[in-house]
């Protein structure tokens, strides 16, 4: 089967979900040593033919068939993001473009789009930083609402959202380690320039304040003869 009549098969069926076999052997003719760059070229075309067809249950499936593909090639992930503002347009509507019927696999088509970008964004977004800013871009300008498919992706990938959560506790602990040890040494190196504060106003009021002792005497007799009793000269 060519890989021409394997799209059209694929993204045209009717049916909410793509054929097992025939995605299988997509996958295996982009993974193909002697095929594999051809093809992933040829399907990428194909498929973003299919999302400029005029009919959301298709656009639906060539999504799907996207997605599918894109998480497991590397080449073909490069021609998404190539493409991601026009990809964006054809399945979320960015930049105001309006989806085809039938309503209810347009808006099917909104949230699989959503979908999409959110999981590719939690599972690539660390070596694609273009996904992030799309995603930011559909997020804060295009207003669109994360949530639900945030939820379907905790619901697709627990291992991986446990495992991400697992990161980002590791991570904030480390931070918390080196704030608080920067913040020790701070303090270290405060308490010794203050000591030496401390130890120069302490000089400074010596030099301007003369000791009391000093100034009135100790109250003792420094002659050593210890204290007189009253008419004891007399008396001799």
């Amino acid at each position: 089967m060519t890989l021409e009549k394997l799209v059209t098969d694929l993204t045209t069926s009717g049916s909410e979900t793509l054929d097992a076999a025939k995605l299988r052997e997509l996958k295996q003719l982009c993974k193909n040593d002697s095929t594999g760059k051809a093809a992933i070229s040829e399907a990428f075309a194909l498929l973003l033919a299919a999302l400029h067809k005029t009919h959301a249950q298709i656009r639906v499936s060539a999504l799907q068939a996207i997605n599918a593909v894109f998480e497991r090639s590397h080449a073909f992930r490069l021609l998404v993001i190539g493409s991601l503002p026009q990809i964006l347009a054809l399945t979320m509507g960015a930049y105001q473009k309006s989806l085809p019927p039938p309503a209810g696999h347009a808006r099917r088509l909104r949230a699989l789009g959503a979908e999409c970008l959110y999981a590719w964004v939690q599972r690539f977004g660390f070596a694609y930083q273009r996904l992030v800013y799309a995603l930011r871009f559909m997020r804060f300008t295009e207003r669109v609402d994360f949530r639900p498919a945030a939820r379907a992706f905790k619901a697709s990938d627990p291992a991986r959202v446990a495992q991400r959560r697992r990161m980002a506790a590791a991570s904030r602990r480390e931070y918390m380690r080196r704030t608080v040890g920067a913040v020790v040494a701070d303090f270290a190196d405060r308490k010794r320039e203050v000591a030496r504060n401390i130890a120069c106003l302490d000089n400074c009021f010596e030099m301007l304040v003369p000791d009391l002792a000093d100034m009135f005497g100790s109250g003792e007799d420094k002659g050593g003869g210890g204290r007189k009793e009253p008419g004891g000269e007399l008396g001799r």
